[in-house]
């Protein structure tokens, strides 16, 4: 379930988690002057649900930037400018989302947070979660615990000990891009019918787990951020998560933090999530918690990874 974060501390190549703590500052500052402003700019990438932001593309590349000055041999796999297909690999690389909640971004919804990890050998060694707005920044170093700084406190994180999935508060966040993709094909009919009909699978998936979720649960809420969700998982604020089509820079460094403070995560069969590319993750609390989710979940059983 661990696999492939959270065993031992290896050989860092010089990065430290104080240097992944400043990366996020430097992100979150532009995040903190632009939240507000309702005129922002914004494109579309894949469907009307997948948001990029001029700001999210000022963060990266400032990040990019300032990491190559230090490290010019490490690799980036990073939202605004890795494809679909791109995976992790042994070399030393940094995992970056510059604003997970874009569509929280967009509407000056306060849930946002620059995402970071490094990882090397494909495990993730460090992590930093970064909400400027509310000024939490959750890390993680493997081996060393996760933790929560907020206005200079520091406190260790540490998940529910919930094991009922009808007692569990769960966290998650709905598939839109394939429900998009499939209305807009409906004016411009341009999907393959193989395409077409794998979306529908997804879409259909997805709906299926949101009624298993609201019926077999306690509650449900969905932050619009899957880094933001797995944190408050972490802090035992929610029990358990689940989501498709979450992407290696939505999950890694939250991940890293979840496991330092005692919980889990897997696909949604319950087998180990490998390079974190299978786009989906069930995290919870407890094993046993995470077990009863898988149960009730639906996954496609198809590489979906190029639809989300």
């Amino acid at each position: 379930i661990r696999l492939p974060i959270g065993r031992k501390i290896q050989t860092m190549s010089g990065v430290t988690i104080d240097e992944l703590k400043e990366l996020a500052k430097i992100g979150g500052e532009l995040i903190r002057e632009k939240i507000g402003h309702h005129n922002k700019k914004v494109d579309f990438k894949q469907s009307g649900a997948d948001l990029v932001t001029e700001t999210d593309v000022a963060i990266e590349n400032l990040l990019k930037e300032t990491i190559s000055k230090k490290h010019p041999t490490h690799v980036f796999l990073c939202e605004e400018s890795s494809h679909s297909d791109q995976r992790l690999t042994d070399a030393p690389t940094w995992i970056i989302d510059p604003i997970d909640g874009t569509t929280n971004f967009v509407h000056s919804l306060p849930l946002v947070c620059v995402s970071i990890a490094f990882a090397l050998n494909r495990q993730v060694q460090h992590g930093v979660v970064y909400n400027p707005v509310t000024d939490q920044l959750f890390h993680a170093t493997a081996g060393g615990g996760a933790f929560v700084l907020q206005k200079g406190n520091s406190k260790p994180l540490k998940t529910s000990t919930c094991t009922l999935l009808d007692k569990s508060l769960i966290a998650t966040g709905y598939c839109a891009t394939p429900r998009h993709k499939l209305e807009e094909d409906k004016k411009v009919e341009k999907l393959s019918p193989e395409d077409r009909a794998n979306l529908t699978v997804i879409r259909d998936c997805s709906n299926k787990n949101f009624t298993a979720m609201t019926s077999m649960c306690q509650d449900v809420r969905s932050f619009g951020s899957a880094a933001i969700s797995i944190c408050c998982l972490a802090s035992g604020e929610v029990d358990c998560y689940a989501e498709l089509c979450p992407k290696e820079w939505d999950i890694a460094a939250a991940l890293l933090i979840l496991y330092e403070a005692g919980g889990c995560a897997a696909n949604y069969d319950n087998t180990p999530m490998g390079d974190m590319h299978s786009r989906q993750c069930a995290a919870a609390g407890t094993t046993e918690l995470l077990k009863s989710l898988c149960d009730v979940l639906h996954a496609p059983e198809f590489d979906f990874a190029r639809y989300c």
